[in-house]
């Protein structure tokens, strides 16, 4: 991709440069807001990653005038940040941000979502060509009713429609040559004061109901019209139903042909018929195709590329929305925090590849566990989250102790893995009194398990500010 990098710290910006070009990016720099601006109206970036505090022009400030450049092609926007509250993290969001790090970013973490940045960008660039495609079809269908509005007033045949009352909405030219009456004279007029006599009004009437209610693919009638020269023609009317939207009745196309016109008249009809519906096909096709696109672009944003778990940015809702709704209820909330055991030592020793293979099989293990409510997330690095509604303590331990002894038990490719969990649980009788605290009651018990010895469960007890329930590690 090429990524505009914009760091206000000479020492930092040396470093994001030398990472994304290693990365094969092609990188531009900026020291401050401004510059990067009139860089940014001068080039072409799928990427910008900014720092959030700068002189001159500040990081949110930058991603507020690339959203609003709406002229210009999508550009992936990553701040990076010491902040992490929640006020902070919603201000970007509404600034237009698509994800944040926090500095200095982990160049594995950074990697990852840049390589999300690529999907969505690529998945964006496939949508924005299914709409240029969307618009030709659009067109071409519009310049086809203009087409059959044209084909219809030109037609050598002589075709009225009316609505279901049996006022004459459209009359041909060839109407006005066969029967001798202009347009003007009758469109808004019912049929039986200008085409038909007057005594055939219910006979018309009862036609455009049986029409209405289906009477099979039309209705066809032979008569004899006395025109106004005094001279009779023997017609064929073929009386047939126009169609809505909602594919509601809504009147009548009648077609009067002589007898030796009849093959033509149905032939071009039925062309016009198959044309209409191929181009409906069409469009439900680009329709579902679209639809498609979107459902997948929302898991993009919303799943981790490495382990097909939650994200980071998913989790954060919905413990948020569980949270609210455990306070509302008076229904416990538990949290469990874990991560693997000596993770960089298993870099070290086998390499990043291998470390990334640990983590995408500990994230499919993950998934089979729980209950289809319980929400299990990536939360950094080698880090995982898991959000356990309606769950007291005592349920969260048990879940833990059962995660802890499946991945020590998994018959892993190059050595035994084991993982540390830290348990905190929301209690309306209890302390904790926000998401944040929360996460925090959380990762101070996972730091006490790895502080313990690794390989085991601790249990952060709100009431005493202390930890509880450590299980030793397994022999």
């Amino acid at each position: 991709m090429r990524i505009l990098i914009v760091e206000d710290s000479r020492i930092a910006l040396r470093l994001l440069e030398e990472l994304l070009r290693k990365a094969h990016h092609e990188v531009v720099s900026a020291v401050d807001g401004a510059e990067a601006w009139r860089i940014f109206q001068e080039q072409h970036f799928d990427a910008i990653i900014s720092d959030w505090m700068m002189p001159n022009m500040d990081g949110l400030t930058l991603c507020r005038k690339v959203r609003s450049a709406t002229e210009r092609p999508y550009c992936y926007f990553i701040l990076l940040t010491s902040r992490d509250q929640r006020e902070d993290k919603q201000a970007g969001m509404e600034a237009g941000a698509d994800d944040f790090l926090v500095k200095p970013p982990d160049p594995t973490d950074l990697m990852a979502r840049l390589g999300v940045a690529q999907r969505i960008l690529d998945m964006q660039e496939r949508l924005r060509a299914q709409s240029a495609q969307m618009q030709e079809l659009m067109s071409y269908l519009e310049l086809s009713n203009k087409r059959f509005a044209e084909l219809y007033m030109g037609l050598p045949i002589a075709c009225v429609t009316c609505d279901l009352e049996g006022r004459v909405q459209e009359w041909n030219r060839a109407s006005e040559q066969l029967f001798g009456i202009r347009a003007q004279e009758a469109v808004q007029h019912f049929l039986w004061e200008t085409l038909y006599p007057a005594e055939k009004e219910w006979e018309l009437r009862d036609k455009l109901h049986a029409l209405q209610k289906g009477a099979g693919g039309g209705l066809e009638e032979e008569w004899c019209y006395a025109h106004p020269d005094s001279n009779p023609r023997h017609l064929v009317c073929y009386s047939i139903p126009l169609k809505g939207h909602n594919d509601a009745v809504v009147g009548a196309i009648m077609a009067h042909v002589d007898i030796t016109s009849r093959v033509l008249l149905e032939q071009q009809l039925s062309e016009q018929l198959a044309l209409s519906q191929r181009l409906n096909a069409e469009l439900d096709r680009q329709r579902r195709d679209l639809a498609r696109a979107n459902q997948k672009l929302e898991e993009l944003s919303t799943l981790d590329p490495l382990t097909g778990l939650a994200n980071r940015r998913l989790l954060w809702e919905r413990i948020n929305e569980y949270f609210a709704h455990a306070t509302r209820t008076k229904l416990p909330l538990s949290l469990l925090l874990f991560d693997v055991d000596h993770f960089k030592s298993y870099n070290d020793s086998f390499g990043h590849s291998a470390g990334d293979k640990l983590l995408h099989i500990l994230g499919e293990l993950l998934r089979g566990l729980g209950r289809t409510e319980d929400i299990v997330a990536r939360y950094g690095g080698e880090e995982f989250a898991m959000v356990l509604p309606a769950t007291d303590t005592a349920g969260a331990k048990a879940v833990a102790k059962r995660i802890r002894t499946l991945v020590e038990n998994y018959r892993w490719p190059l050595r035994a893995v084991t993982i540390s969990i830290g348990i905190a649980t929301y209690d309306a009788t209890q302390s904790l009194q926000s998401v944040q605290q929360l996460i925090d009651a959380a990762d101070a018990a996972l730091y006490k398990a790895k502080q313990e010895g690794r390989n085991r469960v601790v249990v952060y007890d709100p009431k005493k500010h202390r930890f509880e329930g450590k299980e030793e590690q397994a022999a």
